[in-house]
C-alpha cells in the first residue's frame, strides 16, 4: 500500500468517524460467533461510505448495544472485517465518535501503551449491559471483487453484520 493510499485511508476513516451520529436503538444485526448470542448488536443499520478516490476501500460508522447482563470488554486490535467466505480483509477500526491524537510521538510510545491511553483513544472500552458505544472502521475490498456481497466485523466475541449499501462520492 503507497503512502498517498494509507493517507487517504486514515483520512477517510477520519472523516466517517467525525460524522458518526447518536444512531436510533432498535436494530439487530448481530452474528453468533461461539455459544449463545453474541453480546453486541447494532442500534441501528450503520453507515457505510466509499470515496472517489479509493473505490475499493470503505468505511462504516455506527453504534452498538451490549445485549447480555455482564459487562463486556472490548479490545480494538481484535476488530476484523471478513467477507462473506470468512476471508479477513485488511482492515481497522476503534470504538470512537471521533478522531483522538494519541499523548506520545511515532518513535516515543511506551510499550505496552497504558491501559487509560488505550481507553482514551477509544481502543479498549467496558460496555456496561444495556449501554451503547460508538465503532468506527475501515477495509479494503480486493480489487475486482463483489462490492455487492455482505462484509461483518468480526470482534473477537461475535460478528456485526455491515450492510452493502454504500454512501458513495466523499472526497
Amino acid at each position: 500500500m503507497t503512502a498517498a493510499r494509507r493517507r487517504a485511508l486514515a483520512a477517510a476513516a477520519t472523516v466517517a468517524a467525525g460524522l458518526t451520529l447518536i444512531l436510533a436503538t432498535g436494530c439487530g444485526g448481530g452474528e453468533d460467533a461461539g455459544d449463545g448470542p453474541p453480546p453486541l448488536a447494532w442500534t441501528a443499520p450503520p453507515q457505510v461510505f466509499a470515496t472517489k478516490a479509493l473505490p475499493d476501500d470503505r468505511v462504516a460508522v455506527g453504534s452498538v448495544r451490549n445485549t447480555t447482563d455482564r459487562p463486556v470488554e472490548l479490545n480494538a486490535t481484535a476488530l476484523r472485517v471478513v467477507d462473506a467466505d470468512g476471508k479477513r480483509l485488511r482492515s481497522a477500526g476503534q470504538y470512537a465518535a471521533g478522531f483522538a491524537h494519541g499523548l506520545y510521538g511515532a518513535f516515543q510510545k511506551p510499550d505496552p501503551i497504558p491501559p487509560g491511553e488505550l481507553r482514551r483513544l477509544g481502543l479498549l472500552i467496558t460496555v456496561a449491559p444495556g449501554q451503547t458505544a460508538p465503532i468506527a472502521i475501515s477495509w479494503s475490498l480486493p480489487r475486482g471483487s463483489d462490492k455487492r456481497r455482505p462484509a461483518a466485523v468480526d470482534y473477537g466475541k461475535g460478528r456485526l453484520v455491515l450492510p452493502t449499501a454504500v454512501k458513495a462520492g466523499i472526497g
